[in-house]
């Protein structure tokens, strides 16, 4: 696999920062001095936090669009080349790999309209 410029990387509940750290520390030991990129809920509520001891080398708090470009331009990075973001509805997980499967985790979000419930 070539080596990656950088790493984008999620978090989720907040009391979960530890398997954060865990997981950053890893990637550092094992793909050193390729940047990660932390966001996910856990960035975005426990920001401070986050920056002070997730190890990320970057910490982005809130939504980020499907175009990653103003990502790579608000941490001064180089964009990779330009090629088609995928939409998220395209994205199917790929289960073949596995031989046995006995469950799966799931993350969606939710959309409420504020007029739902009214009339």
């Amino acid at each position: 696999m070539p080596r990656p410029d950088f790493i984008l990387m999620t978090s989720g509940m907040t009391c979960w920062y530890t398997g954060v750290q865990e997981t950053v520390s890893f990637l550092k030991r094992v793909i050193p001095n390729v940047p990660v990129i932390l966001g996910g809920l856990y960035a975005t509520l426990c920001r401070e936090h986050a920056v002070r001891s997730s190890g990320a080398d970057h910490v982005i708090s809130g939504q980020i669009s499907l175009n990653p470009i103003p990502l790579f331009d608000l941490l001064g990075m180089n964009s990779p080349s330009a090629q088609p973001i995928p939409k998220s509805d395209d994205l199917v997980p790929a289960f073949e790999p596995y031989d046995r499967l006995e469950g799966i985790a799931i993350r969606g979000t939710a959309v409420l309209n504020s007029t739902m419930g009214q009339g």
